[in-house]
Parts: structure tokens; C-alpha cells; sequence
């Protein structure tokens, strides 16, 4: 009956161990889980920041420029919570609105983890040219001079006339 006994001790001690390594662990990684997610949205909160700051200030300056002659633009963000997840801005330089609404030049800030901002550039002109991504940043490195170095580029290529 002792035998019976230490053993069913043995049985439930080693259950128990289980139970309590599991919950150890999974609850763990939970808090890294929750420490991970908390991070994402310290960045997400700086990044908005950022966006209304920084970045949208820039965007709506040329923007009037370009408004005040005739050149059509639109700054467009994606808003997740209630945080900017996402800031565009899209330029239609020719009077052709006919062409494919992703056929245009326009310039894209986003959040890409970990806690970085990557810039995409899009330059093309009804079929012709380039789309990719132009750097990734630290919110830091995103200042007015960065942003409007990226729009002058953009606008180069897509305003100024080409001869040949």
C-alpha cells in the first residue's frame, strides 16, 4: 500500500512539474509576446508622430506648389487604430487620367518591422518607368531634408522635360 502511495506521489509530483513548466514557459513567451506587441505600437505611436510632424508638413508644402499650377496631387494615408501607418503622396503631372490609377509617379512612407520606415518610389509614366524601394530608415534619419531630397527626385523625373 506504501508503494501504491509513493508512486501516485511520484505521478502527481511529476504531473504537476509538467503543469508548472508549461504555464512557465508559454506565459513566458506571452510576456515576450506582450513586450514584442508593445514595442509595435511605441513604434507605431512614433511613426504617426513622425507623419504629422515631419513627413505630411513637407507633403502638403508641395503640394500647394504644385496645386497652384494646375498639377494634380493627393497626399493619402492609411490610419490603423488611431495611429498613421502609411503616408503617400501621388502626383499627376499630365491632364491623361485615363491611364491606370497605379500608372503615376508618387512617393510612399510605411512602417516595416522591426521598427524601421521604408521608402518606396514609384516613377512611372503611363507604361514607362521604375518602381522599387529607396531606403529604409530609423525615424530619426527621417527629417524635412530627407523628405524633400526623395520629392525632388521624384519631381525631376517627372517634370522635367527630356530631350533626345
Amino acid at each position: 500500500m506504501q508503494r501504491d502511495y509513493l508512486i501516485k506521489m511520484n505521478i502527481d509530483d511529476e504531473i504537476d512539474k509538467i503543469i508548472t513548466n508549461y504555464v512557465a514557459f508559454t506565459r513566458g513567451n506571452q510576456s515576450l509576446d506582450d513586450q514584442s506587441r508593445e514595442n509595435m505600437n511605441e513604434f507605431t505611436e512614433e511613426f504617426s508622430k513622425k507623419v504629422h510632424a515631419v513627413i505630411f508638413p513637407v507633403f502638403k508644402e508641395v503640394k500647394n506648389k504644385l496645386i497652384l499650377h494646375d498639377i494634380r496631387c493627393d497626399i493619402i494615408d492609411k490610419i490603423q487604430g488611431r495611429f498613421v501607418t502609411e503616408i503617400k503622396l501621388d502626383i499627376y503631372p499630365s491632364d491623361d487620367f485615363s491611364s491606370s490609377q497605379d500608372r503615376h509617379p508618387s512617393l510612399t512612407f510605411f512602417m516595416e518591422e522591426p521598427n524601421k520606415v521604408t521608402l518606396y518610389m514609384q516613377k512611372m509614366m503611363q507604361e514607362e518607368g521604375t518602381a522599387g524601394r529607396e531606403g529604409t530608415f530609423t525615424l530619426d534619419e527621417i527629417t524635412a531634408e530627407l523628405v524633400k531630397e526623395k520629392i525632388l527626385d521624384l519631381l525631376k523625373f517627372c517634370l522635367v522635360h527630356k530631350e533626345g
